[in-house]
């Protein structure tokens, strides 16, 4: 994955590390619900990554949100089986997946999920991924990779190789 992001970027990670639904993102940052789920998802591809719980992930280590400051949640510790569950959840597996790769069926792993949910009061994988990060239950963040600048990013597309990166019709508005 390129460290690139777009200067809308930091605002729709958050967020996400927030817990916050894309509705939600798009009521607080007053952009309209279709350009905020648009810029979700194209920052997902951009990551090379399978979904917003992966994104969040990577966000915390590239250092992309070390300015957002945590949530203020009680000292906890994860069981075993959870903190395995919590690190599958950063990986961007599926229910699925984790369950093939732990040799539980699916159910238990649904089960797992809630209890992470409720022990660390999250709101879904996102969210659980962010404050694992927050809270030291996930290894800490890289090397910080600045925002990249818009100067930079227009004069960027004028090169062959940025409009073949960046097709005119994903260029943002």
């Amino acid at each position: 994955m390129t460290c690139v992001l777009r200067p809308y970027d930091p605002q729709i990670l958050a967020g996400l590390a927030r817990g916050q639904t894309v509705r939600l993102i798009a009521k607080t940052t007053g952009k309209p619900y279709r350009t905020v789920n648009s810029r979700v998802y194209s920052l997902i591809r951009r990551a090379e990554v399978p979904n917003a719980a992966r994104l969040v992930d990577v966000a915390y280590r590239q250092g992309w949100l070390a300015r957002l400051s945590p949530e203020p949640r009680p000292a906890l510790s994860l069981s075993g089986r959870r903190a395995e569950v919590l690190h599958a959840l950063a990986a961007g597996l599926t229910n699925g997946q984790i369950a093939r790769d732990l040799g539980v069926s699916e159910r238990t792993v649904e089960f797992h999920v809630l209890g992470l949910y409720r022990t660390l009061r999250a709101r879904n994988r996102s969210h659980a991924v962010a404050l694992g990060h927050q809270h030291g239950h996930l290894l800490p963040p890289a090397t910080a990779c600045p925002p990249r600048d818009r100067r930079a990013a227009t004069s960027r597309r004028s090169t062959p190789a940025a409009q073949a990166e960046y097709p005119a019709a994903r260029l943002p508005a």
